[in-house]
C-alpha cells in the first residue's frame, strides 16, 4: 500500500488525494472509457527529483502508476487506479539559437507564443492545450507537417527517469538508443520524460486558408481531397473534416482547412482553386488570412477562431464524465468512391442529441515521408493520409454505447483500404495485434530497448511495449 503522507512530505511539489481541492485537476469532462479509473492520489511533481521519489515510492510499494503530462491521451494510458504522476507543473523554456529545451508540461499554444517573438518555431500540434511530450513522442502531426516535418523528427535530446532511479540524458551522444525510441515510442514505455530538447526552424511566411462544402456532397469532396492534398508540394499542408454537432440545430461542417506558407495571397488562392477544380464542385465560402508566428499551431481555421489554452481536467466529483472514442487508420492508396458514400453517410444519418461525430483527414507526404521508417521509432512513412474516425458523447450509457457501435462500424467501412497502420497518438483499445498497428517493423528493436531500460516493465499501461525475453 501506498504511504500517502510518506510520499507527500518528500514531494517539493504537492500530493492529492480524493479528499483535498487539487485533486480535481485529475478528472477529465470526456474520458476513453466506459468506466472512471481515478487514482488514490495525484503527485504533482515541481522538478525531476520529485519524479524520481514519486516513482520510487509506486515501486516501493507496489503499486501501479501512470505518467501525467496534457492528460490527453484518448484511451486514458494517463490514468491509473494507483499513484498518478502529474509533470504538468514542468513549465520551464529556455531557448537557444536553434533549439528550445521545455520541461515536459510544456502545452502547444504556449511554445509557439513563446518562440514567436524570436521567429521560430516547433512544427508540432493543431491544438494549443496538447502536451508538447506526448504529442511529439507519439509523432506530433501539425499545420507545418508536410514542410519541416513531425514534432518527433526535430526531438534531438530528452531527460528521463528510469525504472531503477537513474535519471540519465538521452542526446545523440549518449543513450542514443533511448532517444530513437523516444522519437515515436515514448510516452509512458521507457521512463519518465521531464524536458525535452527540440531543434527550432525559422518561421515561415503563412497563410490561414480554408474552404467549406455543403456536407451532402461529402463523398465528392472527400474522394477530390484524397486524389489532391497528398500529392501537393510540401509547403501546402490542407487536412479536411466532416463533422456533426451535438446540437441537432447545428448542421454539420465539411471543410478543408490548413495553412500554405512560403507564398504570397495569390500563390496560396491558386492552390485553393486547384483543390476546387479536382472536387469538381466550387466551394461554398473561402477563407484566406495571413497569419503570424503565434498563430500557426494555435488557429483553427475550420472554426475561423483561435483556441483557448484550456487544461481538459477540473470536472465536479458531483458530474459524470462523458466519452471520446478515438480510431485511426493510414492509407498507401484512395478508398473507393462508394465506401466513400457509405462512410459519409453512416456519419450524417441518425444524428443523435449530445453526441459529436467526426471524420478527420490528414495529408501525409512531403518532408514526414523523408525520413526512412526506422530512423526513428515512428514507422509511418510511406503513407497518403492519415483518418482519424471519432466520437464524443454525453449522456446515458446507451449513448456511451451507441457511440462506441458508431465509431467501430464507422473504421470498418475503410479498413479494407488501410495499411494495417494507427496513429499511435490515437490509442485504440480494441485493437488485437496493437504492437504492429503502432510500430511496424519497428517493434523487435523496441522490445530489445525495453528490455533494456525496463526488464521488469515498471513503466506499463494496457498498451506498453513488452520487454523482449531470451
Amino acid at each position: 500500500m501506498l504511504d500517502t503522507d510518506a510520499l507527500a512530505s518528500r514531494l517539493r511539489g504537492h500530493l492529492y488525494r480524493p479528499h483535498d481541492d487539487g485533486y480535481g485537476r485529475v478528472r477529465k469532462w470526456f474520458i476513453g472509457r466506459f468506466t472512471e479509473r481515478l487514482p488514490v492520489a495525484v503527485a504533482h511533481c515541481a522538478d525531476a527529483r520529485d519524479v524520481a521519489t514519486a516513482v520510487e515510492a509506486a515501486v516501493e510499494a507496489g503499486v501501479p502508476f501512470a505518467m501525467r503530462a496534457g492528460a490527453h491521451s484518448f484511451a486514458e494510458y494517463s490514468m491509473s487506479e494507483g499513484l498518478v504522476i502529474d509533470v504538468g507543473d514542468l513549465t520551464s523554456v529556455e531557448t537557444g539559437p536553434d533549439t528550445v529545451t521545455v520541461g515536459a508540461g510544456v502545452r502547444v499554444g504556449p511554445l509557439a507564443e513563446h518562440l514567436a517573438p524570436r521567429g521560430r518555431v516547433v512544427p508540432v500540434g493543431w491544438c494549443p492545450m496538447v502536451g508538447v511530450a506526448g504529442a511529439s513522442m507519439g509523432g506530433g502531426f501539425g499545420p507545418l507537417g508536410r514542410y519541416f516535418g513531425l514534432a518527433c523528427d526535430h526531438l534531438v535530446g530528452a531527460d528521463v527517469v528510469l525504472a531503477d532511479g537513474r535519471r540519465v540524458r538521452a542526446a545523440p551522444d549518449g543513450d542514443a538508443d533511448l532517444l530513437w525510441a523516444l522519437r515515436g515510442a515514448g510516452a509512458g514505455n521507457f521512463g519518465a520524460v521531464t524536458s525535452l530538447t527540440f531543434r527550432t526552424r525559422p518561421t515561415p511566411h503563412a497563410y490561414s486558408v480554408a474552404a467549406w462544402w455543403d456536407p451532402d456532397d461529402a463523398a465528392t469532396v472527400i474522394d477530390g481531397w484524397q486524389r489532391w492534398s497528398p500529392s501537393t508540394p510540401r509547403h501546402v499542408n490542407m487536412e479536411l473534416v466532416l463533422r456533426c454537432w451535438p446540437d441537432l440545430d447545428d448542421p454539420p461542417t465539411l471543410a478543408s482547412f490548413g495553412f500554405i506558407v512560403d507564398t504570397d495571397e495569390a500563390g496560396a488562392r491558386e492552390h485553393l482553386d486547384a483543390l476546387a477544380d479536382t472536387i469538381g464542385i466550387p466551394p461554398q465560402r473561402l477563407q484566406c488570412l495571413r497569419v503570424d508566428a503565434a498563430e500557426l499551431p494555435v488557429h483553427h481555421t475550420y472554426a475561423g477562431e483561435m483556441v483557448e489554452h484550456l487544461p481538459p481536467g477540473n470536472r465536479p466529483l458531483d458530474a459524470e464524465p462523458g466519452i471520446r472514442f478515438v480510431k485511426s487508420e493510414f492509407f498507401e492508396d484512395s478508398v473507393s468512391r462508394d465506401a466513400l458514400a457509405e462512410l459519409a453517410e453512416w456519419l450524417l444519418r441518425d444524428r443523435v442529441a449530445g453526441q459529436q461525430r467526426e471524420l478527420e483527414f490528414v495529408a501525409w507526404g512531403g518532408a514526414i515521408g523523408d525520413p526512412a521508417p526506422d530512423a526513428t521509432a515512428f514507422p509511418h512513412r510511406t503513407a497518403r493520409f492519415l483518418l482519424e474516425h471519432s466520437v464524443q458523447a454525453y449522456g446515458s450509457d446507451t449513448l456511451k454505447k451507441e457511440s462506441h457501435e458508431w465509431v467501430t462500424r464507422s473504421k470498418d467501412i475503410t479498413a479494407p483500404f488501410g495499411n494495417g497502420h494507427v496513429y499511435p497518438n490515437y490509442p485504440d483499445p480494441d485493437l488485437s495485434d496493437w504492437e504492429t498497428a503502432y510500430y511496424g517493423p519497428n517493434l523487435p528493436r523496441l522490445r530489445h530497448l525495453k528490455a533494456a531500460y525496463d526488464p521488469d516493465g515498471v513503466f506499463h499501461f494496457d498498451q506498453s511495449i513488452r520487454p523482449a525475453h531470451g
